[in-house]
């Protein structure tokens, strides 16, 4: 049995706030080989690296990042203030143009590029996607662009990402024929919408990615079940796991 290699859910977004430059290169310092990060647009088009439209959950700020300009956001301490106080109020929203310099840092490593359905509502998908492609060009071959927009993925294949990961829930047969039609890289679910006693994961051309697991014994026993990779918020910790490294 070989263990899933592990994703960076939103950095080490256990211990620094998530999305952030911060728990990004955390996690790549601890020895991430895969992070994972979302995308959002402000007013001015420019792509940012957040998960919420909303401020008031990373930020402790009602607003919304579709009336802000990007140069406001920059300013913008997302420390997330209820789960870790005042201890990263230098921590602010990145662009995606930031974290693509990060990314061509460590060439050895993949990053999944979830964009977000609330700026695919707000704004044209295909402006939104293109602006992504393009921004990433530089590091192309390390980036998955993700969403659980299935059009968006669709669109991000055609425009020519080298990748592409569907995310979806529940796990149900009207998901598997979308995914049969969608044939990505890599599905996306949540570990827990699976029936309690899956025979196996549906076979194809796609990599499996389970969200969000931490717990090193639920990890092995996807193992089991043939999962590729797990993404968690615990990467450090994880890594250095003696469970998993004994099966690594």
């Amino acid at each position: 049995m070989k263990v899933p290699g592990l994703v960076a859910h939103r950095g080490y977004s256990k211990n620094y706030p998530e999305n952030t430059y911060i728990a990004l290169e955390t996690a790549l310092k601890s020895g991430a080989l895969y992070v994972e990060f979302d995308i959002q647009f402000c007013k001015d088009g420019v792509p940012v690296v957040l998960h919420d439209s909303n401020l008031k959950r990373t930020a402790g700020i009602d607003k919304s990042i579709f009336d802000m300009h990007s140069k406001e956001l920059h300013q913008i301490p997302v420390g997330e203030p209820a789960k870790f106080g005042d201890k990263f109020n230098s921590a602010f929203i990145p662009t995606l143009e930031e974290i693509v310099s990060l990314i061509g840092a460590w060439p050895n490593i993949t990053a999944f590029i979830e964009i977000k359905r609330a700026s695919l509502k707000q704004f044209n998908k295909d402006d939104l996607i293109n602006k992504i492609i393009n921004v990433i060009s530089p590091v192309k071959n390390q980036c998955v662009i993700i969403s659980f927009d299935k059009h968006a993925v669709e669109i991000a294949r055609e425009s020519g990402a080298q990748q592409i990961g569907w995310v979806f829930e529940p796990w149900d047969h009207h998901h598997e024929h979308t995914a049969r039609n969608l044939a990505p890289e890599y599905l996306f679910t949540d570990y827990s919408s699976f029936p309690k006693r899956p025979h196996s994961l549906w076979s194809g051309p796609w990599k499996w990615a389970l969200y969000e697991i931490n717990e090193p014994k639920l990890i092995l026993e996807f193992a089991h079940l043939g999962a590729d990779l797990i993404e968690t918020n615990n990467i450090g910790e994880l890594i250095k796991n003696p469970l998993l490294r004994k099966h690594a």
